[in-house]
């Protein structure tokens, strides 16, 4: 009898799946089965025949994240399920065993792997990465023990009651790309259960091996890829991951117009990104009664400070005395200024595809 359920819904992952079955293999004192959804038409995964535990399902057009585990989940036959992204390890041989014992807590509505990656091994280049978008905490820095209350799902070691996942309604084919985590942290938040962080089941994100992270066009993508969703998250869950950034966008273009327009937007800004409305608000009085001009600086020196404090964690904490915090600075600004771009282009889309089914 399958107990575990392992879900990999894959994208052009030729790079990194092997490791990945390879880790899922050498688990002890469980029974289990992998549905690898390959999600990639124009190179099928080639070799994954050779692991007997895996199902190769192979999607004839390109369905998007939610609705590829979904497929995987009508095929599952074990009571719990777990959705594994296509680039990460599992650490140690009782990966499952330390991590289902928790549902024995009726509270339990999802358990996660600690996401973590070894930072010595990765690319110059994706370092700087590392502190601009979540990708995992350094495995030498991981230093927790068991288990402890989230209030999100990691990314993508999650580990749920099959009867429960399905009940819940499964994942939210509405997000292709990113945000559909966000989404069933919030149902089952609601739904009155706990999702729980397990320190001692961790999996190594393999950053520098993948060909979606290796340029800086690919992680410039990211931007968009984890934002272009970012109003239907808002709108289902009310999620302001990086919401900020479109206001940074709405404020630099209102500088042109006077202090007034200025300072009413920025009071418009206060319920969707606080700390950015009160900083522009406070700034602009200031400037406005001392020298008149100079708006369109305030924004700027937000997003600054935002991308400095992401650079001190390289310089301080990892201690890289050389150009590398000078690049997370550069690239963070960057790279959140196409975040908001994102969510511009996201909200033209939500608002186009609504009129066309209103007139449809």
């Amino acid at each position: 009898m399958v107990q575990v359920s392992i879900i990999i819904p894959s994208y052009n992952a030729q790079n990194t799946i092997y490791k990945v079955l390879d880790s899922i293999k050498n688990q002890k004192n469980i029974s289990f089965e992998v549905l690898l959804v390959d999600d990639y038409p124009k190179k099928p995964l080639v070799g994954v025949q050779k692991y007997f535990f895996v199902k190769y399902i192979k999607n004839e057009k390109n369905l998007g994240l939610s609705k590829s585990i979904n497929k995987g989940l009508k095929y599952a036959k074990g009571k719990y399920v777990m959705i594994l992204h296509d680039d990460c390890v599992l650490v140690g041989l009782n990966w499952f065993e330390k991590t289902i014992s928790k549902f024995e807590d009726p509270l339990a509505g999802a358990v996660i792997g600690e996401h973590v990656i070894k930072y010595n091994s990765l690319s110059a280049l994706n370092k700087v990465f590392s502190y601009i978008y979540g990708l995992g905490i350094d495995i030498d820095d991981s230093k927790g023990k068991g288990f402890k209350e989230v209030k999100h799902l990691g990314d993508k070691c999650d580990v749920f009651r099959k009867d429960y996942l399905v009940n819940l309604g499964a994942f939210d084919e509405s997000f292709k790309t990113a945000g559909e985590d966000t989404e069933i942290s919030s149902r089952i938040l609601k739904d009155g259960k706990k999702i729980f962080l397990n320190h001692d089941a961790k999996v190594i994100h393999l950053f520098s091996e993948t060909e979606r992270q290796s340029s800086i066009l690919t992680h410039m993508k990211k931007a968009i890829q984890l934002n272009r969703n970012g109003i239907i998250a808002f709108l289902k869950t009310g999620s302001k991951y990086k919401l900020d950034m479109l206001f940074v966008w709405f404020l630099l273009l209102f500088s042109l117009l006077g202090f007034v327009p200025y300072f009413m937007f920025s009071l418009l800004a206060f319920p969707f990104a606080l700390p950015l409305g009160l900083f522009s608000a406070v700034l602009a009085l200031v400037l406005n009664y001392s020298i008149g001009v100079g708006f369109i600086l305030i924004p700027l020196i937000y997003l600054f400070i935002k991308s400095l404090l992401k650079a001190k964690r390289a310089f301080i904490d990892k201690k890289e005395f050389n150009l590398l915090p000078l690049f997370v600075l550069i690239f963070s600004m960057l790279w959140d200024l196409l975040a908001g771009l994102a969510w511009g282009y996201g909200i033209i889309r939500f608002i186009i595809n609504w009129i066309k089914k209103f007139f449809s």
